[in-house]
């Protein structure tokens, strides 16, 4: 992801944050760590938890492959590292399509994200 870098470094030069997807084939992890200051959709970042890897998400399985997450540890440590990560870049979460998460899991992963800073 070299052009994703070099945009948010120009971005970051300008004193504007960056915020966008987690784009297929990577993670929240790499967005983090390539410098985003929000994430966009709680639904991207938590299928980084539970996908294969190379699983494409640009299909229908960014919306079946949810159905794998009343299985997740919100404690497991792929979870703790993204939320780890998280504070400690200061980055936000936009929790939009929170809906798509399942049922009664959605106040855990609610309470998980308490912590963590929002623009």
């Amino acid at each position: 992801m070299p052009f994703l870098k070099l945009r948010l470094k120009k971005a970051h030069a300008l004193h504007m944050p960056v915020m966008g997807h987690v784009p297929a084939f990577s993670n929240a992890n790499d967005m983090i760590n390539a410098g985003y200051d929000e994430l966009t959709h709680i639904n991207q970042t938590m299928l980084g938890w539970v996908l294969e890897p190379g699983e494409d998400t640009r299909t229908l399985l960014q919306l079946t492959a949810l159905q794998r997450l009343p299985n997740l540890d919100l404690n497991s440590p792929p979870v703790q590292k993204t939320l780890d990560l998280m504070a400690q870049h200061k980055v936000a979460m936009d929790p939009t399509d929170l809906y798509k998460v399942c049922g009664a899991w959605r106040s855990a992963v609610l309470e998980a994200l308490r912590p963590l800073p929002y623009f």
